[in-house]
């Protein structure tokens, strides 16, 4: 327990006030030599608990506390100093956010920090909320480091003047204890794989090269603190670092000119504010929704009274656009066309004549139909005139018997020639295409 409880203080990257850091690390030192521990000294107040429900006003402010130290989850430290659990806060953040009876959240905010593990995961769902409805984050005591991180999401923050804000920074601790081991009679033999495995370890004194690889660690997550800062704030990252960070505190009363808060107040003052924004916020949701149907209305009377000398002056590259697309479609539809009109066939100047005349593919097909039946009748005819002059009465049973044949052909022409135009009706296909089909289930091409 003792070797737990140091190693949760050691090596992790703090975003937290340097004096609550020191107080943290003495308590948990005297834990872990088995010194008896005067909780209540210590104790603060402490955010929501799992399972537990956010307060709701009767005109739909959600009211959630970021009290004492933060972690992703609470434990010794919430009986040292009050704490919160980021993972539980950001899951009430989320069901505030979605629950239509809440109009607005407040964020009570009193805390000192805590470990960077988490916060962005609590701002993150703050950040959503406040895309959704109006968040305030107010404080009349301490706004730190984590919990400014976590703050600066929200649409607006207040502050008393007295309170404590800032401290935009990172810190890790490192302890010695080769000495204390010494003295003990402890040796310890680590074994690692890995350059950087044991990086800061209590067993010996920090190396020069560890010092820069921590360094390193710490830099990074320090970036990342004052670009959300930036985002939350509305300012540049060179804003940020120049103005606000590089770990300083101010009270409310400094904090405002710096742009770290909106307003100073106290706490009424902040549920006032807030008030204000659900007030603003539904208005303006009712602007947008009456601008937007102004807005169809007006495009629509625009559409309706708008001729093409209109469109040409008020929109010449649409115009251009639109012709162009239309020319483009023009030829493609026309290549088309042609091409089914030499694919239905028929003689050169029938199909030269509907090319030309702009005759449809279903209109030509009917005109190839007709011009092959007229042909097949002629050539029956002047089969049975040569025939009759040159054969005698044999002959002429043969020419009636071929008339005969012809006439059922013809009937079967004509046949198929309504089924085609009647499956084309119905299937809603070109008689080309319904002629085939009939063909087809005819047996034949």
């Amino acid at each position: 327990m003792k070797k737990r409880t140091t190693d949760f203080l050691s090596g992790v990257p703090w975003a937290i006030w340097p004096e609550k850091l020191e107080a943290i690390a003495a308590v948990v030192e005297a834990h872990a030599a088995g010194n008896a521990l005067e909780f209540e000294a210590e104790n603060g107040k402490s955010g929501p608990r799992a399972g537990e429900d956010f307060a709701l006003t009767q005109d739909g402010i959600a009211e959630l506390h970021v009290y004492g130290v933060l972690a992703r989850r609470m434990n010794i430290l919430e009986r040292m100093s009050g704490g919160t659990s980021c993972q539980i806060l950001a899951r009430q953040v989320d069901a505030a956010a979605a629950d239509p009876d809440v109009r607005g959240i407040l964020l009570d905010v009193d805390s000192p920090g805590g470990t960077v593990d988490g916060t962005e995961e609590l701002a993150s769902a703050v950040r959503r909320a406040a895309a959704a409805k109006p968040v305030l984050a107010y404080t009349g005591g301490q706004m730190c480091s984590a919990a400014y991180w976590v703050a600066s999401a929200a649409r607006e923050i207040m502050a008393a003047s007295t309170a404590t804000v800032g401290s935009i920074g990172v810190a890790m601790v490192h302890y010695d204890r080769s000495g204390r081991d010494e003295m003990q009679g402890v040796k310890r033999t680590v074994l690692t794989a890995g350059k950087y495995k044991r990086a800061g370890s209590d067993e010996k004194a920090l190396s020069e090269e560890d010092r820069g690889y921590l360094t390193g660690l710490l830099d990074d997550i320090y970036g990342e603190f004052v670009a959300a800062v930036a985002r939350g704030r509305k300012v540049s990252e060179e804003t940020v670092r120049s103005s606000m960070a590089e770990g300083k505190i101010f009270t409310g009363r400094q904090a405002k000119p710096l742009g770290l808060v909106d307003a100073l107040g106290d706490g009424d003052a902040a549920l006032s504010r807030l008030r204000e924004m659900m007030e603003n916020s539904g208005n303006e949701e009712a602007g947008d929704m009456a601008g937007q149907k102004k807005q169809e209305g007006t495009k629509a009377e625009a559409v309706a009274t708008l001729d093409l000398a209109g469109l040409r002056k008020e929109h010449p590259e649409l115009t251009d656009a639109l012709a162009a697309e239309a020319r483009n479609s023009g030829r493609d539809n026309e290549r088309a066309r042609v091409m089914e009109i030499f694919e239905i066939g028929g003689s050169v100047e029938s199909m030269k004549a509907a090319v030309e005349g702009g005759q449809s593919a279903n209109d030509f097909c009917r005109v190839a139909l007709a011009e092959a039946r007229g042909k097949e009748v002629a050539a029956v005819q002047s089969f049975e005139e040569r025939l009759a002059e040159s054969a005698g009465a044999h002959g002429q049973e043969h020419t009636a018997a071929q008339k005969a044949s012809s006439l059922d052909e013809e009937a079967g022409r004509q046949a198929l020639a309504s089924a085609a135009q009647e499956l084309a009706g119905k299937e809603k296909i070109s008689v080309r295409e319904a002629m085939l089909r009939v063909r087809r289930q005819g047996g034949g091409e």
